[in-house]
């Protein structure tokens, strides 16, 4: 995403292909990156862009040391829970909700009531919890943290705009409390192995995607 046209603020940056670089080449400058989290297809261009642009590079405070492809972060600016950041067309609030990723932060405008949600909900399916990082009680406090934001629309990371976005965090808490049921059924059952558990869990998914 991209905030302003003169010294904009850009929210996460893809791999740096020669298509990016054409389109902010036309942009009138860079002012500051903001990063939701710290996964590759968020972070992959952080790097060109800012040796292009000579724009900062803000994350949660958790990322401070955080080292992609070899090369350090080096953020300029740490953020809180709670920060502000100011931009050409507003203003945008860090909400720190990790699960997906430890660092992760969602972006809330409460003039617009827009909440820019990187990976904590998509717009199409629903979201990986990775091991090492990833925990699904952080994850589900912070899917019930946005019921207290005053929302009309989600911008996710991935997929097209939410126009509805209570219905979708209530989809997203219904949808993993229903695999928790189904995983308790499992052991219950004596299915006790993960591979066996992701079998009966799965069994309408090709077998080839059991291992993801």
């Amino acid at each position: 995403y991209v905030f302003g046209r003169e010294r904009a603020t850009v929210l996460d940056v893809a791999p740096y292909d020669a298509e990016n670089a054409r389109r902010f080449a036309l942009a009138g400058g860079v002012a500051e990156i903001l990063l939701t989290h710290i996964h590759p297809d968020h972070v992959g261009g952080v790097a060109a862009l800012r040796e292009a642009t000579g724009a900062p590079v803000a994350v949660h405070r958790r990322r401070a040391d955080y080292v992609h492809a070899g090369r350090p972060l080096a953020p300029a600016r740490l953020l809180d829970d709670g920060d502000e950041i100011r931009h050409a067309g507003g203003r945008l609030r860090a909400v720190h909700t990790p699960g997906h990723e430890s660092g992760h932060c969602c972006y809330y405008d409460p003039d617009r009531r827009w909440l820019f949600t990187g990976d904590l909900i998509l717009g199409t399916g629903t979201v990986v919890i990775p091991p090492p990082d990833g925990d699904m009680i952080a994850y589900l406090a912070s899917l019930r943290r946005l019921r207290t934001l005053d929302l009309v629309r989600i911008l996710p990371g991935h997929g097209d705009p939410i126009e509805r976005p209570y219905e979708k965090i209530e989809e997203y808490l219904a949808h993993r409390l229903g695999r928790e049921r189904q995983i308790v059924e499992a052991l219950a059952a004596g299915v006790e192995t993960i591979p066996a558990i992701v079998a009966r869990l799965y069994a309408a998914v090709p077998a080839v995607l059991h291992g993801a």
